[in-house]
């Protein structure tokens, strides 16, 4: 009998190059995630969201598409089990279609690759969260990788495709709804769908993302309002309250001097304000009732609205609110931060604060790791981007447009926090880390791109480089700024 050498590792290789056994693996996968952390795990958001549900009385403070489709789910069942269902089959059957189609094309190291990244302990830690973060980005994902189907040629009958359009559109709408800045992402996916050469204007595809985004606020307000019935709570005085805070602390005492009671305000504003959060600026939790107070003094001096002197305050001190915009921009993205810098504020006793079991420390390190940070994933994003715009000049190909689209979604949704985040914390960048990893092996393993890598070297290695430098950078951070006290 003759025996072949390397014959057993052939025949895994030929085994594991079926493009049903690779979706197979991808599904078993995320129900082997959502059997062992069913039913999810809430917060306070998702809690006052089911309370909503409970009560009957739906407001637009969290979005209000998230709580009726919640409400629509417990024919399955009370509790978070139904909704942390949507977001699981929504994740999985998104990366499985996503994957089978560099599959499709023999790149099966591609298509594992990205099959396992999004199935990384980082992105499944985030995604057991009932949160509109993570179901705005299991939508939007199943929406690429629909068009991406429907490009690739996945499907060819006619009235499947058409059917195809509009169920991709359909999603993308609700996503839009489930998170506020994510009508920023309707144009550059429209754009996608119809127009894909225009993603390799990047100058254009911005100026589309922002019109687009600031078109569509008032109409997701109609949408929110007289469709799902949900009453105005005002939201949008947690982003005021909060850059005029920080403006305050930053020289524009002014804002509030007219007021009643304005240097009690003063004091309280630069007692409670940390540009980590604005939450520190409202609950009694931190004994500070800044908005309340802010609010009360506001309706008795009979004068300017929050809204014109939140305007206002920024049209006189445009560099105080532009330090304050940034300051919390590095905190959101965690890059020049301590270890675990969100913990000074919330005054909780976690692994980070000297303490905890070895399990929520080792927990600790994975959720919080410089590799996996947003301003890591940001970084990448960046130095592909010029790459994949350059390939996308000499290449049609089907592949390179989703990898184009998922990297300037990352881009786009990660950007409008520079002007509208409030808060930190990782799970607001799900979509970002989980976009980056799905589009790093389609990149890597894209043809163009490879050639122009090998022909420009030292642009390449600078590629590299660039990441490198800034997880460097936050390492350094990590462990010689002072750690929150």
């Amino acid at each position: 009998m003759q025996v072949v050498k390397g014959g057993s590792g052939r025949g895994l290789g030929q085994l594991l190059m079926n493009r049903w056994l690779l979706v197979g693996v991808c599904l078993l996968l995320f129900l082997a995630f959502f059997l062992l952390r069913f039913p999810g795990e809430p917060n306070s958001d998702s809690n006052s969201q089911y309370h909503q549900i409970v009560t009957g009385q739906f407001n637009d403070w969290h979005p209000p598409l998230m709580a009726r489709i919640w409400e629509a789910l417990t024919l399955f069942g009370a509790g978070t089990g139904p909704i942390f269902a949507f977001d699981t089959i929504f994740y999985g059957c998104g990366v499985a279609l996503l994957a089978s189609l560099p599959a499709r094309r023999g790149r099966w190291l591609c298509a594992y690759c990205m099959i396992f990244l999004a199935a990384q302990p980082m992105l499944l830690m985030m995604s057991v969260n009932i949160a509109k973060d993570i179901m705005m980005a299991v939508m939007l994902l199943l929406a690429v990788a629909i068009i991406g189907a429907v490009q690739e040629g996945l499907v060819a009958a006619r009235p499947a495709r058409t059917l195809c359009w509009v169920l991709a559109l359909l999603i993308v709408v609700m996503a839009a709804l489930v998170r506020s800045n994510a009508v920023f992402l309707v144009a550059p996916m429209l754009i996608f769908a119809g127009r894909p050469a225009l993603m390799a204007r990047p100058v254009l595809m911005l100026a589309l993302s922002a019109v687009g985004g600031v078109l569509l606020v008032p109409a997701s307000n109609i949408v929110n309002h007289r469709i799902l019935g949900a009453s105005d709570a005002g939201a949008i005085r947690s982003l005021q309250i909060f850059d005029i805070a920080g403006i305050m602390v930053r020289g524009g005492d002014d804002v509030l001097a007219d007021l009643p009671g304005a240097q009690a305000l003063t004091q309280d504003v630069h007692r409670c304000y940390s540009p980590i959060m604005w939450d520190t600026l409202a609950y009694a939790h931190w004994n500070c009732h800044v908005l309340k107070n802010v609010e009360q003094a506001i309706r008795d001096s009979g004068g300017a609205s929050l809204s014109s002197r939140w305007t206002g305050a920024i049209r006189r001190h445009p560099l105080a609110y532009l330090r304050h915009r940034l300051i919390h921009y590095n905190s959101t993205l965690y890059f020049w931060v301590p270890v675990h810098h969100t913990e000074a504020v919330r005054k909780l006793n976690t692994a980070g604060n000297r303490g905890g079991s070895f399990k929520n420390r080792l927990l600790d390190q994975v959720r919080y790791s410089p590799l996996t940070s947003p301003v890591m994933m940001v970084a990448i994003a960046l130095v592909l981007l010029p790459w994949i715009i350059a390939a996308l000049y000499v290449s049609r190909d089907a592949l390179l447009r989703v990898c184009a689209i998922l990297i300037w979604l990352a881009l786009i949704y990660t950007g409008t926090f520079l002007l509208v985040g409030v808060a930190t914390d990782q799970r607001y960048f799900f979509f970002t880390t989980l976009a980056v990893c799905l589009a790093l092996p389609l990149a890597l393993s894209d043809a163009t791109i490879r050639a122009m890598m090998r022909r420009h070297s030292a642009l390449a290695v600078a590629t590299v480089g660039v990441p490198a430098a800034i997880l460097a950078l936050t390492v350094v951070a990590r462990y010689m700024l002072p750690p929150p006290v």
